[in-house]
């Protein structure tokens, strides 16, 4: 008889999809450097998922890895996004973490496939991937902060506060990803090392927001 889904089970999902996306990127990096040194802060994650390295070398089996892995991520996020649709009484703003949830399946979906395949169903892809992540992990940390927003100021201790940075981090590193994104690509300004490098800070603050999430957050 198959147990009931709670919260700490849900937090072990967000874990597990996070995980398989720090592993993929990792494998692939490492792979992807035995052609060529990958530039981590000029070049975006989609680079070691190409059929090609940046310049021009066979990127097997880099590009395997990166595509198996974004693909399992995918079904994970779909398997965690139905789980909150279908246990919507079980979870707070269940239904919006869902839509968010399969957000990120269609997004990783997208990555999976090679940018240089087919560039624009990659790009739409991993900017859904990166911006489902970070606005996902946001409501997850505003609606911890705003849980322990109502405790008595006496009763607040360091991670209160570091719940509050956190928030403002997470969106101020959504939002400049954005800008950054849509400078580059609409408006023809910046160069691509700030569309990559916003990417990664986000990137990077998601894992950390991942991993600080409790069990009452799901």
């Amino acid at each position: 008889m198959s147990q009931p889904i709670n919260q700490n089970r849900m937090r072990w999902m967000i874990w597990l999809i996070m995980f398989l996306v720090i592993l993929t990127i990792g494998l692939a990096w490492v792979f992807y450097s035995f052609r060529e040194p990958y530039n981590f802060f000029k070049e975006t994650i989609s680079m070691l998922g190409g059929i090609q390295t940046e310049m021009g070398h066979n990127n097997f089996p880099s590009f395997a890895i990166f595509t198996i892995g974004f693909l399992l991520v995918s079904v994970l996020s779909i398997v965690t996004s139905i789980l909150y649709l279908a246990n919507s009484e079980d979870f707070e703003y269940a239904i919006l973490k869902g839509i968010l949830l399969m957000i990120i399946a269609i997004g990783t979906f997208g990555t999976s496939i090679m940018h240089d395949f087919i560039k624009i169903i990659h790009g739409i892809g991993a900017f859904l991937f990166v911006t489902g992540f970070g606005v996902a992990n946001f409501v997850w940390q505003l609606l911890r902060y705003v849980r322990k927003l109502e405790l008595p100021p006496e009763n607040r201790k360091w991670d209160f506060y570091l719940d509050a940075v956190f928030v403002w981090i997470l969106l101020a590193s959504i939002l400049v990803y954005f800008v950054f994104t849509g400078i580059y690509y609409f408006l023809g300004y910046l160069t691509f090392t700030y569309v990559a490098t916003s990417q990664k800070i986000l990137l990077i603050c998601i894992i950390i927001a991942t991993f600080l999430l409790d069990p009452e957050d799901m």
